[in-house]
């Protein structure tokens, strides 16, 4: 499975995980949305080498981050970037996603 996570992105994570008291950050996608799947994230602690697949970023221990996708949802977040963006309306996180067919206007789902 090709992961990928931009540099921006990984340095807000990084920022959070210190923040939170926590170790990974993890990624699902569940049924829902307006396009027929939507995106999860959320900081954990816990991991299940049983399920899920972690990946790290970051060239030093400073900057290293974990993210952990579940196999269930390594299918739909292969070839996906997790980016970053700050506008004047919201900072965000960003899925770029070459497997999603549609999108809703907050980027929060996608269908395939």
């Amino acid at each position: 499975m090709s992961f990928e996570v931009t540099d921006i992105a990984r340095k807000r994570v990084k920022e959070m995980l210190i923040k939170n008291d926590k170790d990974c950050l993890r990624i699902k996608v569940t049924v829902g949305g307006c396009s027929g799947f939507h995106y999860e994230i959320e900081f954990a602690n816990e991991i299940d080498s049983k399920v899920d697949e972690v990946f790290n970023f970051g060239e030093t221990p400073e900057d290293k981050v974990a993210i952990v996708i579940d196999r269930k949802s390594s299918a739909f977040l292969n070839e996906t970037t997790l980016d970053y963006i700050m506008s004047l309306r919201a900072n965000s996180f960003k899925f770029v996603n070459s497997k999603a067919k549609r999108t809703c206007g907050c980027g929060e789902s996608f269908g395939v």
